[in-house]
């Protein structure tokens, strides 16, 4: 074997070792995102669950209020909040929390309407279905939460750890999990 002969063998076999490490990198680092992301996913139907349970408590609400009612123009925006596809999760989240305050605010003034308590059937959503409704988008958020942080603080700080396949990872476009704000964390 000839110099030029070592010389393309070692240039190969360095090509092969640096590939491997950016496969390796590449693949590892998308998987453990897919986790992360399948998280998300769960996270944000939860989320949209509660727009929905927004939606039916302003169903309720516009039969007996006006519709200047702060109350229930704030509600609609953080309906708006949740179901929206562009803002990021710590959006999302503050969204969800003041959600739940107007929600439950909502639902007690709605309880003290004359019109409401006359209404067998709306009396009956304010009183029963739509508090339970709430409160059990409100677990789902939850659950969904906790699941959410759990992946993505683990993928967060292994990816700080492992300094040179993240920073592998991060040339090729892969890069921390996007934050979420959440009093789940304190659960």
């Amino acid at each position: 074997m000839n110099k030029a002969e070592k010389l393309w063998s070692w240039i190969i076999l360095i090509v092969l070792i640096i590939f491997s490490l950016v496969w390796g990198a590449y693949k590892g680092w998308t998987g453990e995102r897919a986790d992360v992301d399948a998280s998300c996913a769960v996270l944000e139907e939860a989320l949209e669950t509660r727009a929905e349970v927004a939606s039916n408590i302003l169903t309720v609400a516009k039969r007996h209020l006006p519709e200047d009612n702060a109350l229930m123009q704030r509600l609609a925006a953080e309906k708006i909040t949740l179901a929206s596809r562009t803002l990021s999760l710590a959006e999302k989240s503050a969204g969800n929390q003041s959600l739940e305050t107007d929600a439950r605010a909502l639902l007690t003034q709605l309880r003290q309407i004359d019109s409401v308590t006359r209404d067998e059937r709306d009396m009956m959503y304010a009183e029963k279905l739509l508090p339970q409704m709430l409160d059990t988008s409100y677990e789902y958020v939850r659950e969904a939460e906790n699941a959410y942080l759990s992946y993505a603080e683990d993928y967060n700080q292994r990816f700080d750890r492992y300094f040179f396949s993240s920073f592998i990872a991060r040339f090729i476009g892969v890069d921390h999990a996007e934050a979420y704000a959440s009093d789940a964390s304190a659960t």
